[in-house]
């Protein structure tokens, strides 16, 4: 009887929650957060397979704080977390196959631009030669990710040799392509989606890239597109 109480109160095994944050709090695990309103320097994320649901709380922060650190690990998840005042809302730095879904990063800090409805300063102009060092963090972000590997169409994806071993084929698991695919989703937006293709991307190539707009333009959506190597 005591061990089959002990197993009741442990709940799923690798999961966690849910938990309240403290500034610099390390989690390793999945979890879901308290929703609640927490002033913190941030957390951190760190490991494999790991579902993070904030549910709705708000982290407050400073334009000298990063409000969620995702280091390394694949297969990383992060749901409805509310980031404002951070100079950076989610940084994640070489993680494999990572997924943010329903983040609020509004009203975080944002730099002073040079350019005005007139005209253009290129004062303002990013160029990726000059961001080897993370240069670009100076100006902030809402998500900011280095070496990380994404997927925007696993049907597509680098062949049969990397997809197939992870979820099967398309037609063995529809389904599974289907929700992983961002073009198929490109109905829900709600909010204004800026795409970037990095000229030394090996992971997902710029045919890909391109295809990911056409689904949104097909609803309707207004676009601005710009193919340049800078």
């Amino acid at each position: 009887m005591l061990l089959l109480v002990l197993l009741l109160t442990q709940g799923p095994q690798g999961s966690q929650g849910p938990i309240a944050l403290h500034s610099g709090q390390v989690i390793t695990r999945s979890t879901r957060v308290l929703r609640r309103t927490y002033r913190i320097s941030g957390v951190v994320i760190r490991g494999d397979n790991i579902t993070v649901d904030f549910a709705g709380a708000t982290l407050q922060g400073t334009p000298a704080d990063t409000a969620i650190r995702i280091d390394g690990g694949k297969n990383v998840r992060i749901i409805q977390a509310r980031a404002r005042g951070y100079k950076v809302g989610i940084l994640a730095r070489g993680t494999r196959n990572l997924t943010l879904e329903d983040n609020d990063l509004s009203y975080n800090w944002k730099p002073r631009l040079f350019s005005l409805v007139e005209h253009e300063s290129l004062v303002d102009w990013l160029s990726f030669h000059h961001n080897e060092k993370d240069e670009w963090l100076r100006f902030g972000a809402a998500i900011y990710l280095a070496d990380v590997a994404g997927v925007v169409d696993w049907a597509t994806y680098g062949g049969g040799g990397y997809a197939t071993p992870r979820i099967g084929t398309p037609v063995q698991n529809p389904e599974a392509y289907n929700i992983s695919a961002p073009i198929q989703h490109m109905d829900k937006l709600v909010r204004p989606l800026l795409i970037l293709h990095g000229t030394n991307d090996t992971n997902v190539s710029f045919v890909s890239t391109a295809a990911s707009i056409e689904p949104a333009a097909s609803q309707g959506a207004p676009r601005d597109s710009d193919t340049s190597v800078r």
